[in-house]
């Protein structure tokens, strides 16, 4: 399993991506984690509960940006080229 953290372009430790490729398995597969807003403030948590409570759903949802830094350029296509690599590998075997 390789694990790769890219940390956003505002430095900001809640704008984090978390990518974990995983190519034990026959089918290779690229997982992503990401968080990017939290609602510090009580009455605004207290918001979104009631409306999840009530089953209100916003056709945007909850998100934020994330700016990759352009030193993470390398890094990123590297993973992905892995990623991509085990997926062609995969389906010859198929």
């Amino acid at each position: 399993m390789r694990i790769e953290f890219f940390q956003c372009n505002c430095y900001s430790d809640e704008h984090v991506l978390k990518f974990s490729l995983d190519t034990e398995p026959e089918d290779p597969t690229l997982y992503t984690s990401i968080f990017l807003n939290k609602n510090r403030n009580f009455f605004k948590r207290l918001g979104i509960a009631f409306k999840y409570v009530f089953g209100y759903k916003c056709k945007y949802g909850h998100f934020d940006c994330f700016e990759m830094r352009r030193d993470d350029i390398d890094r990123f296509l590297d993973l992905i080229e892995e990623y991509k690599k085990g997926v062609i590998e995969f389906k010859k075997k198929e």
